[in-house]
C-alpha cells in the first residue's frame, strides 16, 4: 500500500469513527503523544491525547448521530 493509500485509508477511518461515535476506534487512529494536537472547528488548538481524547469523549456523549463526510481531498506525500 502507497503512502498516499495509508492516508486516505486513515482519513476514511477517521470519519468513519466520527460519524460511529467511536471513541475506541479514536484510539487506533490518533497517536497517544504529547505531540499529538487537534483543532475542532471554531476552537482552541488541543494538545496531547489524553486531551484530545476528552474532547471526543464530551462531543460523541451529547449527540446520538453524527454525518459528517469529507470531499475534495488532497494527499501530497514527500520522501
Amino acid at each position: 500500500m502507497s503512502d498516499k493509500e495509508r492516508v486516505r485509508e486513515a482519513n476514511e477511518r477517521f470519519y468513519a469513527a466520527m460519524n460511529s461515535l467511536d471513541v475506541g476506534e479514536m484510539d487506533s487512529l490518533w497517536m497517544d503523544d504529547a505531540a499529538a494536537i487537534c483543532v475542532h472547528p471554531g476552537r482552541e488548538a488541543i494538545f496531547g491525547y489524553e486531551r484530545i481524547r476528552e474532547s471526543w469523549v464530551m462531543i460523541f456523549s451529547v449527540t446520538d448521530s453524527m454525518t459528517i463526510a469529507s470531499s475534495n481531498e488532497r494527499i501530497r506525500s514527500h520522501p
